[in-house]
């Protein structure tokens, strides 16, 4: 958007062969800012199927000027075991972006109220039978976490995923 100075990150070649290579080469940091035409943009999200069936990265650092995912934007991405989320981060409802992928630890530095909403979205998005088991997804929150035990609030709380009745809980560590 020029006029705004913002960006989306979204896939513009995916015959390169370093998208489906099964070594894993990278950990991936997307950036917060990017130049196009000698003038600086704000990269505020990632766009449907942006990183779709990309192998070459096991781990995804999301910067605080993200703050959403589109549809499928990490979807077959079968190396992908850890994402870093450093801001707020929306995933509009129906947008399975982690489906295929190995995902295990989710770093979230973000509000908890905001995680809360991540999670419910994300797992009424997924569909279970292409998503790993969520029960060993590990969620990170900040040790001085703003609500009163979150820990407890989080794991007694189950999100639910209605179409396909699946009840899931996180495993949740205060560690960051």
């Amino acid at each position: 958007n020029p006029e705004k100075k913002t960006a989306v990150l979204s896939r513009m070649n995916s015959s390169n062969p370093l998208f489906r290579q099964e070594k894993v080469l990278l950990n991936l940091e997307i950036p917060s800012f990017m130049y196009y035409n000698d003038e600086r943009y704000t990269v505020t999200g990632i766009d449907d199927s942006a990183f779709r069936e990309c192998c070459a990265f096991e781990s995804v650092d999301i910067p605080t000027s993200v703050f959403f995912m589109l549809r499928d934007a990490f979807l077959h991405c079968k190396s992908l075991k850890k994402v870093i989320i450093r801001g707020n981060i929306e995933i509009p409802l129906f947008k399975g972006v982690f489906n295929m992928t190995n995902l295990s630890d989710i770093y979230w530095y973000g509000g908890i109220k905001e995680l809360h909403t991540f999670l419910g979205h994300m797992v009424s998005n997924e569909d279970p039978e292409f998503h790993p088991n969520y029960d060993d997804i590990t969620i990170h929150i900040k040790k001085d976490s703003d609500a009163a035990d979150v820990t407890k609030w989080l794991e007694q709380r189950p999100f639910r995923n209605y179409e396909k009745h699946l009840e899931v809980r996180f495993k949740i560590v205060k560690d960051l």
